[in-house]
C-alpha cells in the first residue's frame, strides 16, 4: 500500500521525537540532539524561518522532512555558493523513516519542494 503524503509546517516538537522514536541513537549518539545548544538553535531557526516541512500520513504521523528556503544553505560550499544563482530554490536537507510505511516520504518532499520553485517563479531546484 503507498501511502499519500501530506506536507505541513514542521513544529518544534517533530525534531525531537523523530530521532528518539525512530532509534536514530547509533547515528546520533545516547544524547538526544535536543541536549546540544547548537543543534536546538539551527533547528529552531529553521522552524522559525519556515524553512522545515515534515511528510505525514493520515493520522498526522511524521515520516520524512525537508529543509528547503530561497537562499544557498548555510553549509553549502564556498565556491560553489559564489556561483549560486538567484533564480533558484534550495533544498538543504531531506530525510524520511527507513521503514515500508515510509516508502515515498522522501520521494513526495522532494517534489514539494519542486512545487514551491515553481509556485515562486524560480527556474532551479538545488542544494
Amino acid at each position: 500500500m503507498t501511502a499519500t503524503w501530506q506536507m505541513r509546517p514542521a513544529v518544534s516538537g517533530d525534531a525531537t521525537a523523530w530521532l528518539l522514536e525512530h532509534g536514530m541513537s547509533e547515528q546520533w549518539g545516547a544524547e538526544p540532539p535536543s541536549s546540544e545548544p547548537v543543534f536546538v538553535a539551527r533547528v529552531s531557526s529553521w522552524i522559525r524561518d519556515g524553512e522545515a516541512v515534515v511528510a505525514i500520513d493520515s493520522n498526522g504521523d511524521v515520516h520524512g522532512y525537508a529543509v528547503t528556503g530561497s537562499l544557498p544553505p548555510p553549509c553549502m560550499d564556498p565556491v560553489v555558493a559564489k556561483r549560486a544563482v538567484e533564480d533558484a530554490y534550495y533544498v538543504s536537507t531531506v530525510a524520511s523513516r527507513m521503514r515500508p510505511e515510509s516508502r515515498g516520504a522522501g520521494r513526495s518532499l522532494l517534489m514539494w519542494a519542486l512545487e514551491q520553485a515553481r509556485s515562486l517563479g524560480v527556474t532551479y531546484l538545488r542544494r
